[in-house]
């Protein structure tokens, strides 16, 4: 069992205690992920920011593209007729990640992006999420901040005027800021929106 890529004890009655203790280190790692598509693919475009020197260590970004409520089949086996959530239909990065190099001075952006296909049939626009996570991959692999929101709902009225980029705030930690929102309404012909939660103490 591991919580954050820490390892802990696999007795489920201790996973609030170390949630929480978690939950209680502050974040220095701000991720904005804008997707900008369809229901076929698109691109990811993801901006990881570093508020200060981040551990030693290789660290690497990743992002899925998540379905939800699929019914499970027999190809399931145990699982099948269940509603299955979180299903990962697409790598953005690939299944490697990508690489960040921090070097400083600090704050310090480092920006990253990658192509998804999706399957308008079996990949229900609707049920898609889009997740991104920030991890150490060597020493103890901690997790360093994630991501995860819904894709947004495009009216038909405005499928026309282009994709809708999303912004997708990180999780917070206590003590971080509220969130903010820039207008939805840029000097274009195109509906956008953009929202922003630093993850900083």
């Amino acid at each position: 069992m591991k919580i954050d890529g820490l390892a802990a004890s696999a007795t489920p009655s201790t996973y609030a205690a170390a949630i929480n203790n978690r939950l209680s280190v502050p974040s220095y790692i701000d991720i904005e992920v804008n997707c900008v598509g369809n229901a076929s693919g698109g691109t990811a475009y993801i901006s990881v920011t570093a508020e200060q020197e981040p551990p030693a260590g290789t660290i690497k970004v990743w992002s899925n593209i998540l379905e939800d409520h699929e019914i499970a089949t027999g190809a399931w086996g145990g699982y099948n007729g269940q509603e299955m959530m979180w299903i990962p239909v697409a790598w953005p990065l690939t299944t490697n990640g990508s690489v960040l190099n921090f070097t400083g001075p600090y704050p310090q952006t480092i920006e990253v992006e990658g192509n998804y296909t999706l399957n308008p049939v079996s990949d229900i626009f609707d049920n898609l999420n889009v997740s991104a996570w920030v991890q150490l991959t060597t020493g103890n692999k901690e997790v360093l901040n994630a991501s995860s929101r819904t894709f947004p709902i495009l009216e038909p009225a405005f499928m026309a005027m282009g994709p809708l980029p999303l912004k997708m705030p990180p999780f917070l930690a206590p003590g971080q800021t509220p969130p903010t929102a820039t207008s939805p309404w840029p000097p274009s012909s195109r509906l956008e929106s953009a929202e922003r939660w630093r993850s900083l103490t």
